[in-house]
C-alpha cells in the first residue's frame, strides 16, 4: 500500500520558518501533482496583478510566465509535504528536480 503525501504551497511569509536540516524521507522529484499546483498557484499570482519574476518579452500568457519561473527556479514558494504520523519535510522548489509535464 503507497503512502500518500499532502500537498501544501507556502508562501513568502511562511519561508521565514526553516525547516531542521535533516534528510529527507521523500523523493527530490517534483511530482506531477506538486508540478500543477505551482504553475496554477503562480498563474493566479500572475492574474491578480503579481509582478512577473523573469524578462515576459514576448510572453503574454500567465502560465507560460508561470512555466518559464518554474523553470529557472524564481518561484519563491516551497512545498510543505505532510507524511503518514504527521511528519513534515518542507521543499523549497531549488531542492527538487523538475520534469517536463
Amino acid at each position: 500500500m503507497t503512502e500518500q503525501i499532502e500537498i501544501v504551497v507556502l508562501e513568502d511569509e511562511e519561508m521565514e520558518l526553516k525547516p531542521p536540516k535533516t534528510k529527507k524521507k521523500t523523493s527530490s522529484m517534483m511530482t506531477k501533482y506538486e508540478y500543477a499546483h505551482i504553475i496554477g498557484s503562480r498563474v493566479l499570482l500572475l492574474v491578480e496583478g503579481y509582478p512577473p519574476l523573469i524578462d515576459t518579452k514576448g510572453m503574454m500568457d500567465p502560465q507560460e510566465i508561470a512555466v518559464q519561473e518554474l523553470h529557472q527556479r524564481k518561484i519563491p514558494l516551497r512545498i510543505k509535504r505532510v507524511l503518514p504520523g504527521g511528519e513534515v519535510e518542507i521543499w523549497n522548489i531549488n531542492e527538487l528536480s523538475i520534469r517536463n509535464y
